[in-house]
């Protein structure tokens, strides 16, 4: 493929994404003149337990303390074991009523009680979703709104199709990287789902302001270490039929990688991985490729980092001796 097309692709991608990105504000706009506002997942699941409760089994005193905490910018990941303890304590005190199931069932989110989530008293996220906004929008604002976020999900797959046939990494990496932002922003708008919400996520173990393609530039005894431990991901890589150059590419100097994105391309190798262990006669491919996958990817993400750091922190040393120098001088 021609520079050229390479670079219409890159600036129809950017463009489609810049739509999207435009229709998901209009639909951000939509809900917050609808009354809805776009909340953490904290306060989204406090406000189900506010609008599913009744006073005959709600606890007040457990509601006001997640409230605490999330007036005080904490997020779900904050609430303590004592107090996740008490929460299923509670659940426990009054799941007899099936009235409260849909309270309880957001409350047993927050406290991660599996048992609860697992027991047919559990009413799923995406049932409580629909029924919570339908009850605040309206049944046909909430149907509206429901369908232009379902065209906006299935703009992004499209864009993820493209990907298949952009064979450029550095391209697809950065294409790869705008679909996590796209999610990312619609993840705001959908606080139950799940997987959306992973590209809210920073994954700092690929987001390096000094990365791969800036290593490839270095010299001296630096630029030996580099090689040294790129010729290593290189062998692991191919070891497990993967691309080498996709792989690193994926450590470049950027630092806007999402949980939900590196998610993505673990799938994408352990496919990848698999297909070619069992192409060769590999027993259990399947594992192998999940192992191969998981210790590539952690051996680059700690290399590259640690070597990223030690050049910080020379570059440091010399500006301080730069300083020193200059003091002397004076």
């Amino acid at each position: 493929m021609s520079a050229l097309s390479l670079l219409k692709i890159s600036e129809q991608f950017t463009e489609t994404s810049t739509l999207i990105s435009d229709q998901i504000q209009k639909y951000a706009l939509q809900l917050v003149e609808g009354k809805t506002d776009m909340v953490s997942q904290l306060d989204y699941l406090l406000k189900q337990a506010d609008h599913f409760g009744d006073p005959s089994y709600v606890s007040q005193p457990i509601l006001q303390e997640l409230r605490d905490i999330h007036d005080s910018g904490g997020t779900v990941e904050m609430v303590g074991d004592d107090l996740k303890a008490r929460i299923k304590n509670h659940i426990n005190d009054a799941r007899g009523d099936a009235q409260s199931y849909p309270y309880l069932s957001a409350l047993a989110e927050i406290a991660e009680y599996r048992d609860f989530q697992n027991s047919d008293a559990y009413v799923a996220g995406s049932e409580r979703y629909v029924q919570f906004m339908n009850d605040h929008l309206g049944e046909d604002v909430f149907k509206a709104l429901d369908e232009q976020t379902t065209g906006i999900l299935q703009s992004i797959a499209d864009m993820e199709r493209l990907l298949a046939k952009v064979e450029n990494p550095e391209l697809r990496t950065t294409m790869e990287l705008q679909i996590g932002d796209l999610k990312a922003q619609v993840a705001v708008l959908q606080p139950n789902d799940a997987r959306l919400q992973t590209f809210m996520v920073d994954d700092n173990r690929y987001n390096n302001a000094f990365g791969a393609d800036r290593m490839d530039a270095l010299e001296g005894p630096e630029a030996g270490r580099w090689e040294a431990v790129k010729s290593a991901i290189v062998e692991r890589a191919e070891g497990a039929g993967l691309d080498p150059d996709l792989f690193l590419s994926r450590f470049s100097s950027h630092e806007n990688v999402s949980l939900g994105t590196s998610i993505d391309w673990r799938n994408t190798d352990e496919a990848v991985a698999s297909a070619f262990f069992k192409a060769k006669g590999v027993g259990d491919y399947d594992v192998q490729a999940k192992t191969a996958v998981d210790e590539l990817h952690q051996f680059a993400a700690a290399k590259i980092k640690e070597i990223a750091q030690e050049i910080s922190h020379t570059h440091e040393q010399t500006l301080s001796r730069g300083h020193e120098d200059d003091g002397h001088s004076l």
